[in-house]
């Protein structure tokens, strides 16, 4: 069985969206906005127009977790209206 390393993330701030941009993005019809919070922290307040999609979401249920396969993710964030030329903003 293959050996298995902890991923540790990197910030990389020129993909971080700021607060100006978040606000530019709330009519823009090419941007979704992406809440990955839990269904009751959406429900309690979100940014106006986002759509709920939580980040528990994109994992199998298992021990570590794994991504989804490729194309249920697809399929998922299908319905979201997140489609290829759409610019995403996900927040949490």
């Amino acid at each position: 069985m293959p050996r298995r390393s902890l991923y540790v993330g990197q910030p990389n701030d020129a993909e971080i969206a700021t607060v100006d941009q978040v606000v530019a993005a709330l009519d823009d019809p090419d941007t979704v906005l992406v809440d990955a919070r839990t269904p009751d922290e959406y429900a309690a307040g979100h940014i106006p127009g986002a759509v709920l999609f939580p980040f528990t979401d994109v994992v199998v249920d298992k021990q570590p977790p794994l991504w989804k396969p490729a194309e249920e993710l697809r399929a998922a964030v299908g319905g979201l209206d997140v489609k290829p030329g759409k610019r995403v903003i996900p927040y949490c």
